[in-house]
């Protein structure tokens, strides 16, 4: 594990900004290994793919994709088309159990 984050308050940066400045050594290469689906729209922070495809992570395993409109599956099919590998589902009971007071969709 090279860094860790969380997305701490609203409105804050999300767990993948917080992971990728928390890093101890350069991403580039590395798997990432996320929660919920990354979000690929403007709201109140910056898109996290762009953070994510601009870091050099090769590899993303989503534990559960985004149930909301604006994200389901766009984030993957984004991560896909820059040649990202991405694979979906891993553990992702426990993943929808860790997120269910965030989940509104």
């Amino acid at each position: 594990i090279i860094g860790q984050g969380y997305h701490e308050f609203f409105g804050g940066p999300h767990a993948e900004r917080n992971a990728l400045k928390n890093c101890r050594e350069s991403p580039v290469g590395a798997t990432l290994y996320v929660t919920l689906e990354p979000c690929c729209h403007f709201g109140k922070t910056p898109p996290c793919i762009d953070a994510i495809i601009d870091s050099g992570i090769t590899r993303v395993v989503i534990g559960s994709l985004d149930c909301n409109p604006i994200v389901s599956g766009k984030g993957v099919k984004i991560l896909e088309e820059n040649n990202l590998q991405v694979t979906v589902g891993i553990l992702e009971n426990e993943c929808l159990n860790l997120i269910k007071s965030f989940r509104k969709y």
